[in-house]
This record gives structure tokens, sequence and C-alpha cells, in this order.
């Protein structure tokens, strides 16, 4: 199991990769911002992403260009759609 997790973007958020040493696939949690670097990193991993999985749409965790950079080879990009509060 590869985890990596470092902060990207000017408020500095947490984006993790996270893949699997056998099958070479991984997922992007959060890439915010620095989409070369977060790509350089998976490269480096020799990493196929499949998902980039948004926890939620601030604008340090999520980024047009970073998940595009990421996704440039057809892994799916997911945004949660609703929270609901629970007491």
């Amino acid at each position: 199991m590869i985890v990596q997790g470092f902060p990207v973007g000017m408020l500095q958020a947490n984006c993790y990769i996270l893949g699997c040493r056998e099958t070479g696939e991984g997922v992007v949690i959060d890439p915010g911002d620095y989409g070369d670097q977060i790509v350089a990193r998976i490269e480096k991993l020799g990493l196929n992403i499949v998902a980039i999985p948004n926890t939620h749409a601030h604008f340090d965790h999520i980024s047009t260009g970073s998940s595009s950079a990421c996704s440039q080879k057809g892994a799916l990009v997911a945004l949660r759609t609703s929270l609901t509060a629970r007491m």
C-alpha cells in the first residue's frame, strides 16, 4: 500500500495519493492546487490514477486544473453532491 500526504495550494490543504503496489492503481484525494507537482509524484510512483475523490468543494480542496492534470488518462473525478448534517 502506498500512502502519501502533502500540503497543496496557498492554504496548504492536505492532498493524498493512495495506491496499490500490486495493481499499480491509485487515487488522488483533494488535489487542490499544484497539478504539475501532483502528476510528477504520480509518475514517480508509477501509478495509474483511477479516481479523484474530492471530500468537499471548498476552493482549497478542489481545483479544475489539478483534477484535469491528474485525470488525463481517464480517471473518474468525484464530488459529493449533497451533505446531510447528522446529530
